[in-house]
């Protein structure tokens, strides 16, 4: 789960929403078997159905809303408790809808009450999904630079996405919003790390041992002609390869994997933002111009 959250808190918030989806599609199909005789109502079969879609609508709009939400922001095991949340939410719904056409108790739900329901119903699903669209289009309203592969072989991420949630490093500082954290995926495998853009190096550090220096510890940041810097930080000590003003190419060697400054474990940094301003700029990793999040598995060539 990506939240980071301690794992009891994670097992709880998993317990939470497994529950709930589950709980609200018990409830309303319990709901809808148990009711007894047929409601008087002098509505047409045009107006039922209508009534069914408006109810039954908003409960699926939410159910997809979170099969989504959970695409994009909560890889591992948020996501199957989500998927089971949205099931629950969409068999309510479906429910819901049959309910019009079901046998009803001693007198049906007031008007007034169903039409809260429906809206409440519709508010819910209205913001999962204006936040589901807001956080897939969020990186791309900023222009995002294409990059080729920092890396070779199997890399897990470890810190990526759009938010707090999957990033550790969202707004700290906000240039690196979009920064992302490749850990090895298996043992310790080849580290070298290559330039992922055409430029020149702007600046570069590789003395540092151990956790000294400055956070980023030993690094290479790459200016790009499209204006962005790219950053490439915690290499191994003594493995820098280039200076500052040396021309660089897609796939030329720059270090290796380290643990340089502050990181506790060997990774790579790697981030963009525009020269002057400072702002964040998302990477897409070829091959497949990639958006990457964490937990995800990434094979360079």
């Amino acid at each position: 789960m990506d939240l980071n959250l301690p794992p009891a808190l994670q097992a709880a918030v998993w317990a939470v929403l497994t529950g709930a989806g589950l709980f609200r599609a018990c409830l309303s199909a319990a709901d809808w078997w148990k009711d007894g005789q047929p409601r008087p109502t002098g509505d047409s079969p045009v107006s039922l159905q209508r009534l069914a879609a408006l109810e039954a609508l908003p409960g699926l709009l939410a159910a997809a809303g979170m099969v989504w939400l959970s695409a994009l922001l909560l890889p591992g095991i948020a996501r199957p408790a989500f998927w089971v949340l949205a099931s629950g939410w969409a068999v309510g719904a479906v429910f819901e809808g049959l309910s019009v056409f079901a046998p009803q108790g001693d007198a049906p739900p007031p008007p007034r009450a169903r039409r809260l329901r429906i809206a409440l119903q519709s508010v819910t699903a209205g913001l999962i999904v204006t936040w589901c669209v807001y956080a897939t289009t969020r990186p791309f309203l900023t222009q995002p630079l294409v990059v080729s592969a920092p890396l070779t072989g199997e890399w897990r991420v470890a810190q990526a996405g759009k938010t707090r949630w999957t990033n550790a490093h969202h707004g700290q500082p906000p240039s690196q919003n979009y920064a992302v954290d490749f850990e090895p995926a298996v043992g310790i495998g080849d580290r070298r790390v290559f330039s992922p853009v055409f430029g020149r190096v702007a600046h570069a550090e590789g003395h540092w041992l151990g956790g000294e220096g400055p956070p980023e510890g030993n690094h290479v940041v790459n200016s790009t002609p499209a204006g962005v810097m790219v950053w490439l930080a915690h290499l191994a000590p003594s493995s820098v390869t280039v200076a500052a003003g040396d021309h660089v190419d897609p796939g030329d060697r720059l270090g290796e994997v380290g643990s340089t400054g502050s990181a506790t474990r060997p990774h790579l940094h790697i981030h963009g933002e525009r020269i002057g301003t400072g702002d964040a700029i998302p990477l897409l990793f070829e091959p497949g111009r990639r958006w990457v999040v964490r937990a995800d598995r990434v094979r360079f060539p």
